[in-house]
């Protein structure tokens, strides 16, 4: 297994169907911030792919090729648990079946969550929609990872 932040508590959290925030840097210096839909995570490689809609996510999908890096931030509604990754080696794909199958069950998951938070059945499944047929795919290796849970260790780097 190659060492990284990525174990296989964090890896089934980011499966676990939660608020996933894409950024990187673009061509102009600003950020460029998308959401996905869903993960697969693998710890074993240290791989995130993340499962995004194309036409929202268009002007961050357009501008992968010109960055080295992104970050992810994966948020839990209810308790306000929040990782983010840093990393590089992008690498942008088609979604496959099995990235729709996750994308149906993580939003379905994530949907859920919000409704038992108190947000209603309709503003939850507005969020949470999304369009099989339009889905792509941004993977890349984390290298590093923090805590971001709103309290006194957010921002602190989470050990390897």
């Amino acid at each position: 297994m190659t060492a990284g932040p990525l174990d296989t508590e964090l890896a089934a959290f980011c499966e676990s169907g939660l608020s996933i925030v894409v950024a990187f840097r673009g061509p102009d210096g600003w950020p460029i911030v998308g959401l996905a839909v869903a993960c697969a995570a693998d710890a074993a490689a240290q791989r995130l792919r993340l499962v995004l809609s194309r036409e929202p996510n268009r002007a961050l999908l357009s501008a992968v090729a010109q960055s080295g890096a992104l970050a992810a931030t994966f948020s839990q509604p209810g308790s306000h648990r929040s990782i983010q990754f840093k990393g590089g080696a992008l690498r942008k794909d088609a979604a496959h079946p099995d990235d729709i199958r996750r994308a149906a069950e993580q939003t379905g998951a994530f949907c859920r969550t919000l409704v038992q938070a108190g947000y209603s059945e309709t503003l939850a499944s507005a969020y949470c929609a999304h369009n099989p047929a339009d889905l792509a795919t941004l993977s890349f290796s984390p290298s590093d990872a923090f805590l971001q849970t709103p309290g006194p260790g957010a921002g602190g780097a989470l050990p390897r």
